[in-house]
C-alpha cells in the first residue's frame, strides 16, 4: 500500500483562489472567520487570495490567524476589493505584517515572500479611507519588508 502512494502523482496544487459574496442577498451575512483561516491552512499552496465583497470579521480572524500555525506560508498576494464601509481593515493589516514578520523574521527583518496587498474601497468612503491613510502599518509593510501595499478606488 505504501509503494502506490510514492506512485501517485501529487494533487494539483490550488495557487488562487477567489471568495466573493453573493449579489442579490438581502443582508450581508458576515463568514465565520475561523472558516476562513480553516480555509487558508488547508490550502498550502495558496499563492493569491482575492476576497471580493466578502464580509467577515477581521479582528476575530487576526487572532485566529494568529493561533494557526503554518498558515498562509505561501501566500504572496491578497486582494481586499470592494470592501464595505464596516470592514475593519486595520486588523487585516496587521495580519499582513504578521505574514511580513514570519517570512522575513522580525529581528532582522528581510525582505518577505509577501509581495503584495491590494485594498479598493468606494471613493466616498471616508472610514475606510482614513484607516487606510491613518495606519502606521502601510509604510511599514513597504520600508521594512518590501511588500508593496495598493490602493483602488470606485
Amino acid at each position: 500500500m505504501e509503494s502506490l502512494a510514492i506512485l501517485t502523482p501529487p494533487p494539483n496544487p490550488l495557487h488562487t483562489l477567489t471568495l466573493s459574496h453573493v449579489r442579490g442577498l438581502k443582508t450581508l451575512e458576515a463568514v465565520d472567520s475561523k472558516e476562513l483561516v480553516y480555509i487558508l491552512r488547508d490550502l498550502p499552496s495558496l499563492r493569491r487570495l482575492s476576497l471580493v465583497a466578502f464580509h467577515f470579521d477581521a479582528r476575530e480572524f487576526l487572532d485566529a490567524s494568529r493561533s494557526s500555525t503554518g498558515l498562509a506560508l505561501t501566500l504572496q498576494y491578497l486582494d481586499l476589493a470592494c470592501l464595505h464601509s464596516t470592514f475593519q481593515l486595520h486588523y487585516m493589516f496587521g495580519f499582513v505584517r504578521d505574514l511580513a514578520q514570519r517570512k522575513g523574521g522580525s529581528l532582522a527583518p528581510a525582505r518577505s515572500t509577501f509581495q503584495t496587498l491590494t485594498v479598493s474601497h468606494s471613493r466616498s468612503d471616508s472610514a475606510l479611507a482614513a484607516t487606510y491613510e491613518a495606519s502606521p502599518i502601510v509604510p511599514e509593510l513597504s520600508a521594512v519588508y518590501g511588500v508593496r501595499v495598493e490602493r483602488y478606488l470606485f
